[in-house]
């Protein structure tokens, strides 16, 4: 397998999970092996290629060949990507991304993962491999941290997944890609579990090593009639209303309890006559509606109150 972009995150866990069923994998990536490289022959099966530069992605395409030494590749893992930031570290959007910014995403993101396939296609026709492109759930909705040149780039490379799939299903090599929702990386950024969690209806930020498999799976023969797909691996992300289970910020609790237990504890209920209902509600109510501290008496003897986060 070649793989680019395995110095961190999916492309360490990708590399993993093949070294573990015995693939002999060659990384790719614009820095030096890292002295920790945890699978075998990592130093002689590492090209350091910049995908930013054309004339470097096929001189890196002929020593990969040399490197192959006439054995067939199985597969082809585009994962490398970049999603620059502003100065201050914030979404670039489309009014403010410079035009260089922009050819320099795509060349990344877009036209390294055609470039490296199409120079590898007679080793990989070879073994009947397949191609996976790592796009984004960013490339099919705006995304609340991914700038607009990496969205629109990763948009790209979804339909080139399918147009490689044409081309490259006629000779006998499978295309597909994968697109990763929320995932616990290195390089999240501030507030992404607070802002996204509730659009999740797992509850929870996938691994890397999920999307891994996922890809390990798609380069195997249980996936050998899939071709020209792309795979969402978002735990559920976008597909509906936003998850009741995952606090919304502010957080607002409803107890009901009986009138004694109101008088000498209106904000505790943990005494065997209560009753605790905890729940979050909807993000849209308007919390001045719930602005008294209560209790408020039922005719049945029931009191009410509510409170938020910091007890008020």
């Amino acid at each position: 397998m070649v793989l680019t972009g395995a110095s961190r995150g999916i492309g360490h866990a990708t590399v993993k999970r093949f070294s573990e069923a015995g693939w002999r994998i060659i990384t790719c990536s614009r820095s030096p092996l890292h002295p920790n490289c945890p699978w075998d022959a990592g130093e002689e099966n590492h090209l350091q290629i910049d995908l930013a530069s054309p004339a470097e992605i096929e001189s890196g395409a002929r020593e990969l060949i040399k490197k192959l030494d006439g054995a067939p590749l199985h597969a082809l893992v585009n994962n490398a990507g970049i999603s620059p930031k502003s100065e201050a570290g914030d979404r670039m959007d489309s009014m403010s991304t410079p035009l260089d910014v922009w050819h320099g995403v795509f060349q990344v993101n877009v036209f390294a993962p055609v470039m490296l396939a199409r120079a590898l296609i007679e080793p990989l026709q070879q073994g009947n491999g397949t191609v996976v492109n790592v796009t984004s759930i960013a490339g099919s909705r705006v995304h609340e941290f991914a700038g607009t040149a990496y969205a629109a780039s990763k948009a790209a490379l979804s339909a080139l997944t399918r147009e490689m799939a044409s081309d490259f299903g006629k000779r006998g090599v499978r295309v597909n890609a994968i697109a990763p929702g929320e995932i616990l990386t290195g390089i999240l950024s501030p507030g992404s579990e607070e802002a996204m969690l509730p659009s999740i209806p797992l509850g929870r930020f996938g691994t890397s090593e999920e999307v891994a498999e996922t890809i390990f799976f798609l380069c195997n023969e249980s996936a050998g009639y899939i071709n020209g797909a792309e795979l969402h691996v978002k735990g559920g992300q976008h597909v509906g209303r936003r998850n009741p289970g995952i606090a919304p910020r502010p957080t607002w609790e409803i107890r009901i309890m009986s009138p004694d237990d109101a008088k000498t504890s209106p904000l505790s209920g943990n005494s065997p006559a209560s009753r605790d209902i905890a729940f979050h509600m909807h993000p849209y109510t308007n919390p001045s509606m719930l602005a008294d501290a209560g209790p408020h008496i039922m005719a049945k003897g029931t009191g009410v109150f509510v409170h938020d986060d910091n007890g008020k």
